[in-house]
């Protein structure tokens, strides 16, 4: 089987140690909210459409241009821009399958060149600032539907998928594709995972993506 395609998780896949959304959070002063609605969701306690809609108010009157200096910050893996470049160099289709937030996934689209990025849409009136209400709600689910329209849209067959991702939000996408790869992941993620890696930098991926030996589970 040859891989013709990767989807990327955003938060904590290529993060350190914290999602985006809470590295913004902090700096806007909203952390100890952010975590609790963070905390929840991975304890099943939330659904992430209910963590979407509680979060947008936090963003209520902000303009999204004040984020971008921001993110610049973001504690970030290392190899984001070698990973991206060798894949396409190979002729691989790169995503960037998340359910964060999507204005901070096109931040990570137009500094790495991400073919397509998914992620929850927040509403804009005026454009440019934030009204605290939610454009398009994307959850776990969802990420399996935009990977299969996405890539199938090119003729890729999603058993011809490799999804890199590190915990709940990526087991359904892990179900589904060719290649599963658990990165820095949750022990859920992990027993879904075909190969997993514990790392500081994404390029350890490219091995078992590009069909060369690798460290299994």
């Amino acid at each position: 089987m040859r891989i013709r395609a990767v989807s990327f998780d955003m938060d904590r896949t290529l993060t350190i140690g914290t999602s985006c959304d809470a590295h913004l959070a902090r700096a806007l002063g909203f952390e100890a909210s952010l975590l609790e609605l963070e905390r929840r969701y991975f304890a099943g306690e939330m659904t992430n459409r209910e963590v979407a809609l509680r979060d947008a108010g936090h963003y209520r009157g902000r303009k999204r241009a004040d984020m971008v200096p921001l993110l610049q910050s973001l504690p970030r893996i290392g190899g984001i821009g070698e990973t991206v470049k060798t894949l396409h160099g190979e002729g691989i289709v790169v995503i960037l399958n998340t359910i964060g937030w999507s204005f901070i996934a096109e931040e990570f689209q137009r500094e790495f060149g991400f073919d397509a990025v998914s992620g929850v849409i927040a509403g804009e009136d005026p454009p440019g600032v934030f009204n605290g209400i939610i454009d398009r709600h994307f959850d776990e689910h969802d990420k399996v539907t935009f990977a299969a329209a996405f890539f199938g849209g090119k003729g890729i067959a999603m058993v011809e998928v490799a999804a890199v991702g590190d915990s709940k939000s990526d087991i359904p996408l892990f179900e589904k594709v060719g290649l599963a790869i658990a990165l820095n992941a949750t022990p859920a993620a992990r027993e879904a995972a075909d190969v997993c890696f514990d790392a500081d930098d994404l390029t350890v991926v490219l091995a078992p993506i590009l069909g060369r030996s690798s460290d299994t589970k």
